[in-house]
């Protein structure tokens, strides 16, 4: 009996032995299954996040168009201008969104579209959506044969969570409204983008607004889904118009969205108007590709080409190219690189943070070019208290760093934002060379992952253009009439922790801008 007792606690104890070899051993298999799992999606993720920061772009994207030649008379600069008057009383101008609808009363055959932010407001100064969407009713209405291509972006429903009101208004009034797939766009989130394109892209986006709405955006009830899509940050950010109005064709690209909530905003625009193929064929060219990408209908429309072009009486004919993407930075770039002693560059931007401009503007007051900036101080960004970055800390940087050369004056806001897109390179040789559109100079907006659109004009510093533009410039520098600017002193700001915070939202895209 003793013998056999002991027998039997020895392969009792034979088995809890293999017992625990084999949980070892099972528990070391999973482990390693663990880790291969983890490192499959690592690499996983690392290419995915790869190929989506560096893929090819579609067809039509990222473009130089051909070089056209207006009268002086045929392309005109327009401005909105928030500022206080002698007496300290908030003033508001206006021609941009009045040229807009002109554009569309004088349209007889074809209007073509694209136009970033659409949002209304009861309470807004003026309620530009609604009186853009108005307008376009009316002429449908009025004009049944005048044919329509809306584009925009998915921000407007928050990518499938909301109905907008003006696009549903369009939309009901028969309407086709297009939306630009910045999917298949490279991705300037791309810490973000792997996680987002393995996990979440998947799933797609709420079909007609239907959703459970378990997350708040600003008191709007909102889809994970649109959530997960919204923090991978682009937009078709263009504003853009384009009018066949029978024996002419008017364009205009403009820094100004149809926005109630952004009416006070100072913006700039060019109006440009041609009477043979010209820059609005290579604006038509490029949305087509917009669309054809998007896997959307797109109207499409024969412009008029008769003799007789407007140039052929110019006395100081204008040169004019349309850029978008990240043709805007290559194109600025090599303005400003070839630039020196004698030239003069003036900005007048919402966002200035892009490196390869910074690098490029020190550079050139380094060689002896005058180079003035006017720039939107970061109090607010998206209505949101922005705590001066990105602009200040980059400010910091080029006042810093040229040794005060690159001067720099703030726009004096008032709740508003200073929204307008522009350089201008005035030349000793006695040219200019003008940027202006929907661009800002940050990474995303042209570094190719934003659609944005541009004019850069060449022309003489003599023409009536340059002349208006300069005299612009002067004006909100100078202070002539009211108080549009401050001086750099009085919100220089070389704070370390908003420098990082703002080299680090640059450089990986984590960030709204």
């Amino acid at each position: 009996m003793i013998f056999n007792h002991g027998r039997v606690k020895m392969e009792n104890a034979l088995d809890d032995r293999d017992d625990h070899a084999g949980a070892a051993k099972s528990k070391r298999r999973w482990k390693i299954w663990t880790w291969r799992g983890f490192l499959v999606l690592v690499v996983l993720y690392l290419l995915t996040m790869s190929y989506h920061s560096f893929k090819q772009l579609p067809d039509g994207i990222s473009m130089e168009g051909k070089i056209h030649s207006v009268s002086d008379q045929s392309i005109e600069f327009l401005y909105d201008l928030t500022y206080e008057n002698e007496n300290g009383e908030v003033v508001v101008e206006q021609e941009i969104f009045d040229r807009i609808l002109a554009m569309i009363d004088d349209a007889e055959e074809y209007i073509l579209l694209d136009m970033f932010l659409f949002d209304t407001d009861e309470d807004a100064f003026r309620d530009l959506s609604t009186e853009l969407v108005d307008r376009l009713i009316e002429k449908k209405n009025q004009s049944p044969a005048t044919k329509f291509q809306i584009m925009t972006d998915m921000y407007n429903t928050l990518y499938g969570s909301i109905e907008n009101e003006p696009l549903g208004r369009l939309e009901d009034a028969g309407f086709h409204v297009a939306f630009s797939d910045m999917d298949r766009l490279r991705d300037s989130n791309f810490l973000y983008s792997g996680i987002w394109r393995i996990f979440f892209q998947v799933f797609g986006l709420p079909k007609d607004y239907s959703h459970s709405g378990l997350i708040e955006i600003d008191g709007v009830g909102c889809s994970p889904r649109s959530l997960f899509k919204a923090l991978n940050c682009k937009a078709n950010h263009r504003k853009i118009i384009v009018a066949d109005c029978g024996d002419k064709v008017q364009s205009l690209v403009t820094s100004a969205n149809p926005s109630a909530y952004g009416s006070k905003y100072s913006n700039v625009a060019l109006f440009v108007e041609e009477t043979s193929h010209g820059i609005h064929h290579d604006i038509y060219q490029s949305e087509k590709a917009i669309a054809a990408y998007s896997d959307e209908d797109f109207v499409e429309h024969e412009f008029p080409d008769v003799s007789g072009d407007l140039v052929e009486s110019a006395s100081e004919p204008v040169s004019i190219q349309f850029v978008t993407e990240g043709k805007i930075r290559k194109s600025m770039t090599r303005e400003i690189e070839h630039s020196g002693k004698g030239d003069a560059i003036s900005v007048a931007m919402f966002l200035l943070t892009e490196r390869n401009l910074v690098e490029a503007l020190v550079e050139a007051s380094e060689r002896g070019v005058a180079i003035r900036v006017i720039v939107d101080p970061s109090k607010y960004l998206f209505g949101q208290d922005s705590e001066g970055v990105p602009n200040r800390p980059v400010m910091s940087e080029l006042h810093d760093r040229s040794d005060g050369k690159i001067q720099i004056r703030w726009y004096h806001t008032h709740g508003e934002e200073f929204h307008s897109k522009m350089v201008i390179l005035s030349l000793k040789n006695g040219g200019s060379v003008v940027f202006l559109g929907s661009a800002n100079l940050t990474r995303r907006n042209i570094g190719d992952y934003n659609l944005e659109a541009d004019i850069r004009v060449v022309a003489s510093r003599q023409s009536d253009l340059i002349k208006e533009i300069d005299e612009y410039y002067n004006r909100i520098w100078k202070n002539s009439d009211g108080v549009y600017t401050l001086d750099y002193d009085e919100l220089d700001d070389d704070s370390w922790y908003r420098y990082t915070k703002y080299w680090l939202q640059e450089r990986t895209g984590l960030c709204a801008w």
